[in-house]
C-alpha cells in the first residue's frame, strides 16, 4: 500500500495519470515512505527497472512519476523523470534491446555522480548482500548532498570516508567493517562441508588487515587461482606441517583437483621441508592469511558464459 503522503498527492491528480504513477511509485518505493528515496533510486528505476519489468507504457508512467513527485515538492526527482537522458535511455531499449539499453543506463548512472565509485578499501560487488546494499545507499546518499550543496566533491575521498569513519547509527562500526564481515561470511558458507569446517577458524582471524611487507602483497594478491590452491592454504595457513602426499590427497579430497601453492611457495622460500613435512614460514604463514583475506573480500560478481 502507498504511504499516506503518496495517496493524497495521487488524489489530486488526473484518475488515469494517477493510475500509472500509483503503479510507478510502488516500483519506486517498495511500500516505503516517499521521502526516503534517493536519486539513485529514481534513476534505478528510471533507466533499468522501468524499462526491464514494469508492463504498460514506460513514457507515460515516467511522466506520472514526474507528476506526483512535482506535487510532493520534490521538482529535481520530478526533472529527472521528463529529462532527455530519460527518454534516451528508454528509446535505446526500446529500439536496440535490453544489453544496449543497460549499457546506457550504466553510462546515465555514472555520468551523474551519485554512484560510489570503487576505492582501495572496498570494490563494489555486483551482488551485495543487505550490508553492502546499506553501505551502498548511504555512500550514494552522501555524493548526492554534497552535489547539491555546490561544492567541489571529490568523490573517491569522500566514499572513503563515508565506509571507514564510525558512526553512531551503527553503534560506532563504519560501514567498511559491516561489508567486511558480510564477505567473510559469505565466504565461511561457500560450497561443501568439509571446505566450511576449514574456513571457519578464519573468519574471526581475517578480519583485520594482516600485516605483511608491502613487498610481499603482490604475492599474496596472486597465490589463489583456484578452489585448491584455497584448500592447500587454509590447511597450511595455521603453521601445521603436512607430508607432500598427506597434503595433495586431502586437497584433491576437497576440491577435487590438486594444487601447487606447496611448490610455489617453496621456491619462494615460504615454506619450507621438514622431517615432518613441508610447513610454512612464519612470513609464509602472513602471506598465506593475507592471500585468503583478499580472497574472502574480493567483489561479487555475476558470472556470464564465455
Amino acid at each position: 500500500m502507498p504511504a499516506p503522503d503518496v495517496a493524497a498527492l495521487l488524489m489530486r491528480m488526473d484518475p488515469a495519470m494517477a493510475d500509472e504513477a500509483r503503479t510507478a511509485v510502488e516500483w519506486l518505493t517498495g511500500g516505503e515512505p516517499l521521502e526516503s528515496v534517493t536519486q539513485l533510486d529514481v534513476c534505478e528505476f528510471l533507466w533499468f527497472t522501468l524499462p526491464l519489468k514494469v508492463d504498460g507504457d514506460r513514457a507515460r508512467l515516467a511522466r506520472a512519476l514526474g507528476r506526483l513527485l512535482e506535487l510532493g515538492g520534490m521538482e529535481r526527482y520530478a526533472e529527472l523523470c521528463a529529462s532527455s537522458v530519460t527518454q534516451r535511455v528508454l528509446r535505446v531499449y526500446a529500439r536496440d534491446g535490453e544489453d544496449a539499453g543497460t549499457a546506457a543506463y550504466q553510462e546515465a548512472l555514472e555520468a551523474t555522480g551519485v554512484l560510489p565509485p570503487d576505492v582501495p578499501e572496498l570494490r563494489w560487488s555486483t551482488i551485495m548482500g543487505p550490508e553492502e546494499m546499506g553501505a551502498h545507499v548511504a555512500c550514494s546518499a552522501a555524493l548526492e548532498l554534497a552535489l547539491q550543496s555546490g561544492s567541489r566533491v571529490d568523490r573517491v575521498e569522500l566514499t572513503r570516508e563515508w565506509l571507514t569513519r564510525p558512526r553512531a547509527d551503527l553503534g560506532g562500526d563504519s560501514w567498511l567493517n559491516r561489508v567486511h564481515g558480510e564477505r567473510l561470511n559469505r565466504w565461511v558458507l561457500g560450497r561443501g562441508e568439509a571446505r566450511r569446517e576449514l574456513a571457519q577458524p578464519f573468519e574471526v582471524r581475517l578480519h583485520a588487515p594482516v600485516p605483511l611487507d608491502p613487498s610481499l602483497e603482490p604475492v599474496a594478491r596472486r597465490l589463489i587461482t583456484s578452489e585448491a590452491d584455497e584448500i592447500a592454504l587454509l590447511l597450511l595457513a595455521d603453521g601445521s606441517a603436512w607430508p607432500a602426499a598427506a597434503l595433495h590427497e586431502r586437497v584433491v579430497l576437497i576440491s577435487g583437483t590438486g594444487s601447487d601453492v606447496p611448490d610455489r611457495l617453496l621456491s619462494l622460500a615460504l615454506a619450507a621441508t621438514e622431517h615432518d613435512g613441508v610447513r610454512l614460514t612464519p612470513t609464509g604463514q602472513l602471506v598465506a592469511l593475507a592471500a585468503l583475506r583478499t580472497h574472502a573480500l574480493r567483489p561479487r560478481k555475476y558470472v556470464t558464459p564465455g
